[in-house]
């Protein structure tokens, strides 16, 4: 829930690859454990709240809606919901990642997060898992490895236009 240091648009990225995955993503978490005291086994379900993205799509809609079946011990009920909570989270989380390439940043670096804009669905609010910064003859270049936490406004999913020179030339013979 950090706040972004920096906007990003397509238009200055070098290069970009990122991959939009349903598979491994889920809806539902169930942990079943077998309770000591009862002695039978017990289910604990934990499903993700809904939430909305830019576009007004709900973010079940976006997960095939299959559910992760753990089994593991458990001392009690909430420890088994918790398990279920901290395993949705773990295969969901890596839903949207990828690298991207662009001109020298110093504000993009592991642990931060920043807004990637002009994807279109593959825009939204990116943290940084790791981030290489070179410099070479050719400029200072920022490589990341990123991953997607949060959606951005519709508007901002659109690329900005690139700025065009205007100036005009004459040719003085």
């Amino acid at each position: 829930e950090a706040s972004s240091v920096k906007e990003v648009d397509k238009t200055e990225l070098i290069g970009f690859g990122i991959k939009d995955k349903t598979s491994n993503t889920f809806n539902v978490a169930k942990v079943t454990y077998h309770d000591p005291v009862t002695k039978t086994v017990v289910d604990a379900e934990y499903q993700k709240e809904e939430k909305v993205n830019a576009d007004g799509v709900a973010f079940t809609e976006i997960t095939k809606g299959d559910t992760k079946v753990i089994h593991s011990k458990a001392e009690n009920k909430q420890q088994a919901e918790l398990k279920a909570k901290a395993a949705l989270h773990n295969a969901n989380s890596r839903q949207q990642e990828g690298r991207i390439n662009l001109p020298g940043a110093p504000l993009l670096v592991a642990g931060n997060n920043f807004e990637l804009t002009g994807l279109g669905m593959l825009s939204g609010k990116y943290h940084i898992i790791s981030s290489s910064h070179s410099i070479s003859r050719s400029g200072y270049t920022t490589e990341l490895e990123i991953k997607k936490v949060g959606y951005i406004e519709k508007v901002k999913q659109k690329p900005k236009k690139k700025k065009t020179d205007n100036t005009q030339y004459k040719v003085v013979g």
